[in-house]
């Protein structure tokens, strides 16, 4: 294995790993934020703090695992099932 190699897949894993953590980060701020909405009433920053750390959660966990995966090298291409002979194969055969 190649130092250019090592060295990709190295900062892939970091990166990776940054944003599962980010991610991690993200959902325990929006569980806070909604204990905190629970227990001190109905607030405008509770309700935006829950909806964007969510949303960032999320975001980071498709970026988290998509990075990983391709540093794996395990990343369907776009292009997959998308030949009309197996579409109708998986339909079970109608045209």
């Amino acid at each position: 294995m190649s130092l250019a190699t090592r060295t990709k897949a190295l900062v892939g894993n970091v990166v990776g790993y940054g944003f599962l953590l980010l991610a991690l980060v993200a959902a325990g701020y929006g569980v806070y934020a909604l204990v905190a909405f629970a227990f001190a009433g109905l607030g405008a920053d509770a309700v935006v703090g829950a909806m964007f750390s969510f949303g960032f959660a999320l975001f980071c966990l498709v970026m988290g695992v998509y990075v990983r995966k391709a540093v794996a090298g395990t990343v369907l291409p776009l292009n997959v099932d998308t030949d009309t002979w197996r579409l109708t194969m998986f339909r079970g055969g109608q045209g």
